[in-house]
């Protein structure tokens, strides 16, 4: 990555369908509020790509008032995407398995977005809001040492696929408050 070139963040769940869309539409609201220009995009571990937006997806974000990006179709996780990836916020441990097994050497870019929202907090707390997303990341690195660990599964997004509205409406709501959790440790330079 050059100065010029963008931060590039991958979201990723199984199906792309609901979890790593809302972590897709909500960052990359959250980072286009404060003027980062991130590239922030999403794909699914076994995702049919092409497919349009899921209407229940669609009707939670705009419910929740997060922009719905025009024409966006669902992606499959491949070695390119995650190679021209920054950053890599993946929905659960299994995630993060799919992720290191498909392409190896993206594993220290890859976190679950809770855990790597809890190591934004830390670095926050510990010095400060950072100015850009490879300082995020860096601080978050950092951070990791000082962090207690917690109990396997803790920092997964539940799935919300063929389970009641009230679910998918609380994985929202999850991925929100980690984004917003996230953009604190942001304080973009002029």
């Amino acid at each position: 990555m050059t100065e010029s070139d963008p931060f590039t963040v991958l979201t990723v769940c199984t199906g792309n369908l609901h979890r790593s869309v809302f972590a897709e539409h909500v960052l990359a609201a959250a980072t286009d509020r404060l003027g980062l220009g991130w590239t922030v995009g999403s794909a699914g571990t076994i995702a049919a790509p092409g497919r349009p937006l899921d209407l229940r997806t669609e009707k939670a974000l705009v419910r929740a008032r997060v922009p719905v990006r025009a024409g966006w179709t669902t992606h499959r996780l491949t070695p390119a995407g995650l190679d021209a990836a920054d950053l890599v916020l993946v929905a659960t441990e299994e995630h993060r398995r799919a992720v290191a097994e498909l392409e190896p050497s993206s594993l220290p870019r890859v976190y679950l977005l809770r855990q790597f929202a809890r190591l934004a907090a830390a670095a926050r707390a510990a010095d400060g809001p950072v100015s850009s997303g490879p300082e995020l990341v860096a601080a978050a690195v950092a951070a990791r040492s000082h962090l207690q660990p917690v109990p396997p599964g803790a920092d997964d997004l539940a799935d919300p696929v063929d389970r009641p509205d009230r679910v998918l409406r609380a994985c929202l709501r999850d991925v929100q408050a980690a984004v917003a959790t996230i953009v604190e440790a942001l304080a973009p330079g002029d």
